[in-house]
């Protein structure tokens, strides 16, 4: 679920209206259907007292996760010449690196790959 959903249904379980979240947030009404339509998301400032007055993460508001994830597991990619083919073309205009960087690059990441084993 995204925050506009997420948003509207911890309203209903608290039974709180746009008007009283308006007024706790001190933002227009129209702000906080905006939110609800998926027009607009809010300022980390107001997110934050939305965490406070619902008593939930940030986290919550934005995907729906109650559970901490685990940022610390590692994620092996394997990069293979066909990865620095937007790096070459971009989106098949001007190349968006020179070759040199992108030759600087390519050295980088088989010194990493050889690091590595």
């Amino acid at each position: 679920m995204d925050f506009s959903q997420n948003l509207c249904n911890i309203m209903k379980v608290h039974g709180i209206s746009k008007a009283k979240l308006a007024r706790q947030l001190g933002v227009s009404p129209s702000t906080i259907t905006n939110w609800l339509e998926g027009r607009c998301k809010p300022g980390i400032e107001k997110m934050r007292e939305m965490c406070k007055f619902f008593q939930v993460t940030a986290d919550y508001l934005l995907t729906g996760r109650t559970e901490p994830v685990d940022y610390s597991a590692e994620t092996t990619h394997s990069l293979t010449p066909q990865s620095f083919s937007m790096a070459e073309t971009g989106n098949g205009a001007k190349p968006q690196l020179t070759a040199n960087e992108i030759y600087s690059i390519k050295e980088m990441v088989q010194k990493y790959e050889e690091d590595k084993k």
